[in-house]
């Protein structure tokens, strides 16, 4: 039987690919009820910004999914805990020992 992922990285997490279509995939997964209920997403990326300000470009990213299926705020709600945020970039190597846990 197979293990469900309880961890997945995000690289660019900040970027347009990242709003357009990972984060609403995925959401839509989470709606669905098909991501496991303990699964964290690191968002890694360029940006200077904490885990509070990547929940809020989250959410801003899956407005539009969130009108569509008119699904209500306890949705997102339940989703956004998942998301943490760190700077990581090729040159900053000092915190590359964290994400190899």
């Amino acid at each position: 039987m197979a293990v469900p992922a309880q961890t997945l990285l995000l690289f660019g997490a900040t970027g347009d690919l990242s709003r357009r279509m990972l984060l609403p995939s995925l959401f839509g997964l989470h709606a669905d009820g098909l991501l496991p209920a303990d699964l964290q997403i690191y968002g890694t990326a360029r940006s200077q910004i904490d885990d509070a300000a990547f929940r809020e470009t989250a959410a801003t990213a899956l407005e539009s999914i969130v009108k569509e299926r008119k699904l209500g705020k306890s949705v997102v709600d339940g989703f956004s805990p998942a998301f943490t945020m760190s700077p990581l970039t090729p040159r900053n190597r000092r915190l590359w020992p964290r994400w190899a846990k």
